[in-house]
């Protein structure tokens, strides 16, 4: 009988795609529809054990009808004891920056199924070896006993497909919960708010007012009533503005014990993006009942590693959202406003809103802040958009030393024609004897109650040429002319 040879060991690492891996698992992080592919993927189609771990509790989340994201994975994974395994929330929080897009998850997996495979073939292969060095007596029975594992290794690649998973309406709506709300059809719970507007227009005012209502028990801006009284509410500043608000809770007369701050000074900042200050809030809210969170703002609220640009903000946002239906808070993030051009509209449009798509995406509820006379002393408060109720009519504001004086007329647009005449006069008299620069026009027409808007459609409809400024030696500085008549010469333009 032939001496038994020991088969020999491969010198290198079995096939393995570790950024597929990431990919995949980052895409279930991201994508809440991802999950159906979930009954496409087995532990065995990750190399690294670390990456199997996650994969099994990403599948019990699934089987249990648990929502799927950072916050739930790194509970179930520290429920079973295994989160500092797989390098803790830090790494899962990579996993969700290694994904272009959860798009190509079915290429991940294809991936990943062709590596699996691979090492199953190499492990048969000295499985063959192993029993061919043992002499076997029948080696045609010997290799009819691989045939069928043999056989699944040659299926087409997503030929072992499972159907994605589907649930009734019907099933649905036992478990659907009502839309409640904070301040009806303004503020809801369980759901993310954004409250935008320009530089210096009240956001953060409107945002303590809010706020005052829970603690005072006062109605809310428009008259609404409601059971609220001496809660309390995390105001997470992100802008270092602390003493701002420190001095309208004092000035305000509110109640100082209701307004919570982070850090064991008031001082710290709370980052969005960080997973563990998501766990850490949802701590807070447990233990102090909290109703209400503002973050202000989205912008400073981010850490380097991404800003309001990225299309990933909305991964970002994503386990506040979950955090909010978990716990039933309503969330409130203030965020401004881009850059208005010179001659577009003061109108509130969500197109407005800074930074990548994903942010107005995230919020159900999105409050706005404008002024569309600029002739008022009233701001108007609105929602520009709401997934949960029909708009609600707009309220008016004004910031007193006192508080926020609201009114029910919110302001509206002057009527265009009589604007426009007005300021279009304004214009004709004010550039009659030269040209004047357009920040000395603006302030003096605000003063005459003329809106910038109006002005600037004023001077459309004119024709206003900007031309050089004579008394300036660089030349760049233009001022506001009056169109040149004909046989004028071009005055410098």
């Amino acid at each position: 009988m032939a001496k038994k040879q020991k088969a020999a060991e491969p010198d290198k690492l079995p096939p393995q795609d570790l950024g597929a891996e990431q990919c995949a698992l980052g895409s279930f992080l991201v994508d809440p529809g991802a999950s159906g592919f979930l009954g496409r993927v087995v532990e065995e189609h990750f190399y690294r054990e670390a990456h199997r771990i996650i994969v099994r509790a990403l599948r019990s989340l699934h089987k249990r009808g648990d929502a799927i994201d950072l916050v739930t994975l790194a509970g179930e994974l520290g429920r079973v004891g295994q989160l500092e395994a797989v390098g803790g929330g830090e790494y899962l929080t990579a996993l969700i920056g290694e994904v272009p897009t959860s798009a190509h998850l079915p290429e991940y997996i294809g991936i990943l199924e062709r590596k699996r495979r691979s090492r199953e073939l190499i492990a048969l292969g000295l499985r063959l070896q192993e029993a061919g060095y043992n002499d076997a007596d029948d080696p045609s029975a010997t290799a009819l006993a691989f045939q069928d594992d043999l056989g699944e290794i040659a299926l087409p690649i997503g030929g072992q497909a499972a159907p994605i998973d589907t649930v009734t309406s019907s099933v649905m709506m036992e478990s659907a919960v009502e839309v409640k709300w904070l301040w009806r059809d303004w503020v809801p719970q369980g759901h993310l708010t954004i409250l935008a507007g320009e530089t210096g227009c009240g956001k953060s005012g409107i945002g303590l007012a809010l706020a005052s209502c829970l603690a005072t028990g006062a109605p809310w801006p428009d008259g609404t009533e409601h059971d609220f009284n001496n809660a309390m509410v995390l105001i997470a500043d992100t802008e270092g503005a602390q003493t701002v608000f420190l001095d309208r809770i004092r000035r305000w007369g509110l109640p100082a014990e209701c307004f919570l701050f982070p850090g064991t000074d008031g001082y710290g900042r709370l980052l969005l993006d960080d997973l563990e200050v998501v766990q850490s809030v949802r701590a807070l809210i447990d233990e102090k009942a909290v109703p209400l969170v503002i973050v202000d703002s989205l912008r400073t609220g981010l850490g380097s590693a991404i800003d309001e640009n990225d299309a990933r903000i909305g991964n970002v946002l994503a386990p506040w959202q979950e955090l909010c239906r978990q716990t039933g808070i309503g969330l409130i993030i203030v965020h401004h406003y881009g850059k208005r051009g010179r001659h577009k509209t003061l109108d509130t449009s969500l197109d407005r809103i800074r930074g990548s798509t994903a942010i107005a995406a995230a919020g159900r509820s999105i409050i706005a802040i404008d002024k569309p006379d600029g002739g008022s002393a009233y701001s108007r408060l609105q929602v520009v958009k709401s997934n949960l109720a029909l708009l609600p009519e707009p309220v008016g504001f004004r910031m007193t030393g006192e508080g926020i004086e609201f009114t029910g007329e919110a302001p509206t647009r002057p009527r265009e024609d009589t604007a426009i005449a007005k300021a279009d006069e304004f214009l004709r008299e004010a550039l009659q004897q030269s040209p004047r620069h357009r920040s000395d026009l603006v302030a003096d027409a605000a003063g005459q109650g003329l809106s910038e808007d109006s002005l600037y459609r004023a001077y459309k409809a004119l024709g206003i040429v900007s031309v050089r400024d004579a008394q300036d030696p660089t030349g760049r500085r233009r001022l506001w002319s009056l169109p040149p008549k004909p046989g004028q010469d071009d005055l410098g333009l």
